[in-house]
């Protein structure tokens, strides 16, 4: 769980120079948060692109044609080198005609 507290602090200016703007000074505590990168549960996520992808009878190299990117993009993300944001996730589902909120249900 992420816990994060914020305090924003701004400057006393008693004369500020003409055209000096007091910034916020914002500062932030985290609690620990394991890595997902590699854990159980990123690697039961790519399982589940894997799966998927060979369950429609695709190559990586069909997949990446279909996404408009090279094969080793799909290579480095089913192969946990790299991870997938959002949008990219969403367009992965869309090629391989999947469901993504089904996708991320199984990974609570």
């Amino acid at each position: 769980m992420l816990i994060a507290g914020f305090k924003t602090e701004y400057p006393k200016l008693d004369n500020p120079e003409p055209g000096l703007v007091a910034e916020p000074v914002f500062t932030c505590r985290f609690a620990y948060m394991p890595k997902s990168l590699r854990s159980a549960r990123h690697q039961r996520f790519l399982d589940q692109l894997i799966s998927l992808r060979k369950a429609k009878g695709m190559t990586q190299a069909q997949v990446a044609e279909k996404l408009g990117r090279p094969q080793s993009f799909v290579a480095k993300y089913e192969g946990g080198e790299r991870r997938l944001d959002i949008i990219e996730f969403l367009d992965v589902t869309a090629v391989l005609e999947a469901d993504p909120c089904e996708i991320l249900l199984t990974l609570r």
